[in-house]
């Protein structure tokens, strides 16, 4: 493990606090990839999440291909001292890429739970390429 210092304050806005950031979830993404869990597509890619700066977005088959993967996020954000906030988190089901019911509630320790998202909520997350 390495340690970053600085001679002054970084503080949120400054162009260095995103990078510091993400480098310091890099080993978070190496932990994600060595577990099992994840959603294989038809041409067997697998894929268990995504990221992009502060937003993670975990992907599986079912409950039980999730929870080891929120488990593994709250226990290394407390490592790093980040702050995991499960009321910000939520779980939606998808059945041929439309919001299906099913999505369950994930109980964390502490008696902290993610809610499941319901069809009527309003959820969009795109992928695509920026247009210059």
């Amino acid at each position: 493990m390495s340690t970053v210092f600085t001679n002054r304050r970084i503080f949120q806005g400054d162009s260095l606090s995103a990078l510091l950031f993400v480098m310091a979830l890099i080993p978070l993404t190496v932990l994600l990839r060595k577990t099992n869990a994840g959603y294989c597509f038809r041409n067997k890619t697998k894929v268990n999440h995504l990221s992009y700066t502060d937003d993670l977005k975990l992907f599986g088959k079912s409950k039980n291909d999730i929870t080891p993967l929120i488990h593994t996020v709250r226990i290394s954000s407390e490592d790093i001292r980040i702050e995991f906030g499960p009321d910000k988190c939520a779980t939606v089901a998808l059945a041929r890429g439309r919001m299906a019911e099913g999505a369950e509630n994930i109980t964390l320790p502490g008696d902290k739970e993610i809610s499941a998202s319901g069809t009527k909520s309003q959820y969009r997350y795109q992928i695509g390429r920026a247009h210059v």
